[in-house]
């Protein structure tokens, strides 16, 4: 199918923009691989977009739950030291270690902002 022509969603297509999404494809590149606009992409396929991650990531808490049960010390560990968000899981550990970078961050603008005020003042009592 060439750009510009309509485009008709099959099984077959929801299926893969299912599966590509859940994954982690961008809008743009599963767009790409149907040959289609990004605008074409969530005209038609708006359900498969929103729901694919969230619904592959349930599933794949629902595994590890299972997992879990059956006494996976993997799991366990995995579980306890890691947390799900919208884009999958991350080490605890590693969002404690970005949380402190964005604090570090804000404080040394401030520091900035700060020293360039005083700089101001003391520029502004020498004239």
């Amino acid at each position: 199918m060439t750009r510009g022509s309509a485009h008709k969603p099959t099984d077959t297509t929801r299926a893969l923009v299912s599966a590509r999404k859940a994954q982690g494809y961008t809008d743009e590149a599963i767009a790409d691989f149907l040959n289609i606009s990004a605008d074409t992409l969530v005209k038609h396929y708006s359900t498969e977009i929103n729901t694919a991650r969230p619904v592959f990531l349930d599933e794949v808490h629902e595994a590890m739950q299972k997992r879990i049960a059956e006494g996976s010390d993997k799991m366990i560990i995995f579980a306890l030291t890691h947390k799900a968000n919208p884009n999958g899981w991350r080490s605890v550990d590693k969002m404690a270690e970005v949380d402190a970078l964005k604090e570090q961050t804000a404080a040394l603008e401030r520091k900035a902002e700060i020293d360039a005020r005083v700089a101001e003042l003391r520029e502004s009592r020498e004239q």
